[in-house]
């Protein structure tokens, strides 16, 4: 048993781009986050660590007064106040002076802890260097000292410690982070969904317009240009709008052959029938009757070749077109060919000159083939002269090609109907009213000429006469 596919289900471009850009935004701004918060910790460790430094440094040398007295007095713990507030910090150092044997002589503890005790002494190595790092009831602490000088000697050391907890607690830093990268984060989605939403219109309009077509309707409104900014974007409604205009003159002629073949085969059918009736009904007789049969064998036979036609071209358009190549010289192949065909022609005058190049010009060509191609330009060139006229050909070469011009004096193509004569089936207006036939001479020949390796086309066109081109490899 078959069971029809159930379709995809596909987000849209706007929903599809920015839902990944917003997961790849929030991994980026997470990551710019973390190395920010990582760096932020550094600097303002390194930054309180150095206030402290100084702090602790002019405590020292204030620690005895002009006349040699220690400060110990009530003097001193509002030094180490207005001294404190130069931390941007809440909790304010453990700060200790002790003398040279390391025994406390002052202490000022931070107020509201009370998991903090008074001591006697302090470790030497506390003070043994301006910077220490040690552990404090579990908790990582920095102790930093500076020497109290009297008469260059050293008789004592100011301890300030701190816990590094305390030293990298900066929330009003941390907050403005925050801020910033969720703004970045709103900017960037609000940039990207109107972004995509932009992108995704004209493609949306693209789409439905194809439903249209699809439908049959040739109708169709795509953005025009000053609604687009991308180049991209520009191109594929541009090679859409060429592809609708295109398949809407396919149909156009898809109509008209089917108008114009059945008129075509449907006529010689019908003269033929009549012909045939008057014939065996008796009502022409003797000469005029066998006129008469003479006149179905020709209709009959045109009725053949336009079949003949269509069947030779489906076949060569879907397998390709053998080609029997063979060293042929180009200028009396193409002059016999021409003289040829002028000596068919017997209701009109035309001159048919073939300039002769300056040098034999040989190439590996099917002149079977080549022979069709250029009696369809000639046929052609006649159809467009009404009277009388002339037929130029010439033959040139570049390093790699033999151009063979056709160039005639008739009517001319006219220019919007220039870039659809090699169109299978196309015929002019002027011309399907006047001459009977399927519109795939110039198909054909373009169609062989592509075969051998060249191609067929045309140069120019205008009321003074045509030019073609075939061009074929040598």
């Amino acid at each position: 048993m078959n069971f029809m596919s159930k379709p995809i289900k596909r987000p849209s471009i706007q929903s599809y781009w920015t839902s990944r850009y917003l997961v790849t935004l929030i991994i980026g701004l997470f990551i710019i986050g973390l190395f920010a918060v990582l760096w932020i910790r550094h600097t303002t460790l390194s930054h309180n660590l150095d206030l402290t430094r100084v702090v602790v440094n002019e405590m020292a040398d204030r620690a005895f007064s002009d006349t040699g007295q220690f400060n110990g007095d009530s003097r001193f713990p509002a030094i180490l106040e207005r001294r404190g507030q130069a931390f941007p910090i809440e909790k304010h150092p453990l700060t200790y002076i002790v003398n040279s044997k390391g025994e406390v002589m002052f202490q000022q503890m931070r107020p509201g802890n009370h998991k903090e005790s008074s001591a006697e002494t302090l470790p030497s190595s506390l003070f043994e260097s301006n910077e220490v790092k040690f552990d404090l009831n579990g908790e990582t602490a920095y102790a930093v000292s500076a020497p109290i000088q009297d008469d260059s000697e050293t008789v004592g050391h100011i301890v300030m410690i701190q816990l590094e907890n305390d030293l990298l607690d900066t929330n009003q830093e941390y907050t403005l982070l925050f801020i910033m990268l969720v703004a970045i984060g709103l900017l960037g989605y609000g940039v990207i969904f109107y972004l995509s939403k932009q992108l995704a219109k004209p493609i949306r309009r693209v789409a439905f317009a194809a439903q249209q077509i699809e439908r049959g309707s040739y109708d169709i409104s795509l953005p025009s240009e000053k609604e687009i900014k991308e180049e991209e974007i520009s191109d594929l409604v541009e090679a859409f709008k060429t592809m609708s205009s295109r398949l809407s003159h396919l149909e156009e002629l898809r109509s008209e052959l089917l108008a114009g073949v059945t008129h075509d085969l449907k006529t010689p059918v019908t003269s033929i029938s009549g012909l045939l009736q008057a014939v065996n009904e008796d009502v022409v007789t003797g000469e005029e009757a066998k006129e008469f049969i003479e006149i179905s064998l020709k209709e009959t036979k045109r009725l053949q070749q336009m079949i003949a036609s269509l069947l030779d071209f489906n076949s060569f358009a879907a397998g390709g077109i053998p080609i029997y190549p063979s060293k042929t010289l180009i200028y009396p192949f193409v002059s016999q060919v021409l003289k040829q065909w002028q000596a068919t022609l017997t209701d009109i005058d035309m001159e048919i000159i073939v300039e002769e190049p300056p040098h034999k010009l040989e190439a590996e060509i099917d002149p079977v083939k080549v022979e069709q191609i250029l009696v369809n330009l000639a046929q052609n060139a006649r159809q467009a002269i009404h009277n009388e006229g002339r037929i130029k050909v010439s033959i040139k070469e570049n390093h790699q090609n033999l151009e063979i011009y056709v160039q005639d004096n008739g009517a001319g193509v006219p220019l919007e109907e220039q870039p659809f004569i090699f169109e299978r089936f196309y015929r002019g207006n002027e011309k399907k009213l006047r001459i009977r036939g399927l519109g795939l001479g110039l198909s054909y020949s373009r169609m062989i000429a592509r075969a051998h390796g060249g191609d067929l086309q045309l140069v120019e066109s205008s009321d003074q006469g045509s030019i073609f081109s075939l061009i074929l490899p040598k």
